[in-house]
C-alpha cells in the first residue's frame, strides 16, 4: 500500500468521524480516486470537506485553505493553479483590466484555484497535489452555474490536457465539458513582463465578445 493510499484511508475515516459516523462498510480504494460519487453535493459541504483534506504533503504545509473568493453563483469563473494576488499591485492591475474590459465588478466573478492549500513555503513536486485537488475543482465546477471559465497561466494545461505555451494560445476558445474556456496570461507574469499587457487586453476583449 502506497503512502497516498494510506493517507486517503485516514482522510476518509476522519471525515466520516467528523460527520458523527462510527461504522462504515469496507472501503474499496481500487476505484477511481476521490471520484465525484464520494464528494458532497453542495458547495458549502464541499468546502468543509476540502478544509479537512490531508491526502498530500501540501496539506501538511498549508497556511490556509483557498476554496474560492467572489460570487460563487457567477457565470464567470477565473481559475489559476495556486493562490494568486498575494501582491496587491498584481491584484490591482488585474482587477482594473477585468472591470474596464469585461465591465464586471471583480466581486461579481468567482476566483478559485486548482490547489486548495496555500503555503508561504516553496513547494516542490506539486503534481500529486494537483492530481488530487483537480477532483475537488471538477466537483466545484459541476455544482456551479458557470458559463465561461478563464484560466490563468498554466492552469489550462491541467484542465484540458494541452501542453501548449499559454503565450501562444491565450485568448483562444476551448471547450471544457460543454463550458467555454479561455486561457489568459498569468497575472504575475504580466506584472513582471509589462510588454505583454496589450496581449492581455486583447484577450479580455475577445472574452467580452464571447460573453455577448
Amino acid at each position: 500500500m502506497t503512502n497516498l493510499e494510506k493517507n486517503r484511508i485516514i482522510h476518509t475515516l476522519k471525515m466520516y468521524k467528523s460527520f458523527g459516523i462510527e461504522y462504515i462498510d469496507q472501503i474499496d480504494f481500487n476505484k477511481k480516486k476521490e471520484n465525484d460519487s464520494n464528494l458532497p453535493e453542495d458547495l458549502d459541504s464541499l468546502e468543509s470537506y476540502v478544509e479537512h483534506c490531508s491526502l498530500c504533503h501540501l496539506s501538511k504545509q498549508k497556511d490556509k485553505n483557498v476554496f474560492g473568493n467572489g460570487d460563487v453563483n457567477s457565470d464567470i469563473y477565473i481559475i489559476g493553479v495556486n493562490q494568486y494576488f498575494k501582491n496587491k499591485d498584481v491584484y490591482d492591475i488585474f482587477k482594473n483590466m477585468i472591470e474596464r474590459v469585461l465591465l464586471r465588478d471583480i466581486n461579481s466573478v468567482y476566483i478559485t484555484n486548482i490547489l486548495k492549500c496555500d503555503t508561504s513555503n516553496t513547494v516542490k513536486n506539486i503534481e500529486e497535489s494537483i492530481d488530487i485537488c483537480m477532483n475537488y475543482l471538477i466537483k466545484q465546477i459541476d455544482l456551479s452555474s458557470v458559463k465561461i471559465i478563464i484560466t490563468l497561466g498554466d492552469c489550462f494545461k491541467y484542465m484540458i490536457n494541452n501542453d501548449s505555451d499559454v503565450v501562444d494560445v491565450s485568448g483562444n476558445l476551448f471547450d471544457y465539458n460543454g463550458i467555454k474556456l479561455v486561457p489568459i496570461l498569468d497575472p504575475d507574469f504580466l506584472y513582471k513582463n509589462p510588454s505583454y499587457k496589450q496581449q492581455m487586453f486583447n484577450d479580455l476583449k475577445k472574452i467580452k465578445t464571447i460573453m455577448e
